[in-house]
C-alpha cells in the first residue's frame, strides 16, 4: 500500500544549509502528507537550514503542497552526537535516508 513519502537526514552540520533545505524540500513538495525531518547537532545550523527552507519555499510551483508538508510533517531535531541521531532514525525508519557527514 503506497503512503506518503518521507525522508530524514542526519547531518553533523557540514553539509551546505542550502542543499539539505532543498533535499527537505524534494519530498515536501510531492504530498502534503510527506514528511521531512533533520536531524543536526548544532541549534545554529538548525536555524540556518530553516530559513533557507523558508526561503525556498516561496520559489515552488507547488508551494501549497510544500508548505502544508512542511508545517504539519516538517521536523527538525538536535542531538548530542551522531549515534544519538541514528538511533532515532531507526526509530523512525523513513523510506529515504540521507547522511551528510564530512566523515
Amino acid at each position: 500500500i503506497a503512503g506518503p513519502s518521507e525522508i530524514l537526514i542526519i547531518t553533523d552540520c557540514t553539509s551546505d544549509p542550502k542543499c539539505v533545505a532543498a533535499d527537505m524540500l524534494s519530498q515536501a513538495e510531492h504530498d502534503k502528507n510527506a514528511a521531512a525531518i533533520l536531524i543536526c547537532t548544532e541549534e545554529a545550523y538548525a536555524n540556518k537550514v530553516g530559513k533557507e527552507i523558508e526561503n525556498q519555499l516561496k520559489k515552488l510551483p507547488r508551494y501549497d503542497i510544500a508548505r502544508a508538508s512542511i508545517d504539519n510533517n516538517g521536523k527538525i531535531i538536535i542531538v548530542k552526537n551522531i549515534e544519538e541521531a541514528i538511533e532515532i532514525s531507526n526509530l523512525i525508519a523513513p523510506e529515504h535516508l540521507e547522511i551528510c557527514l564530512d566523515n
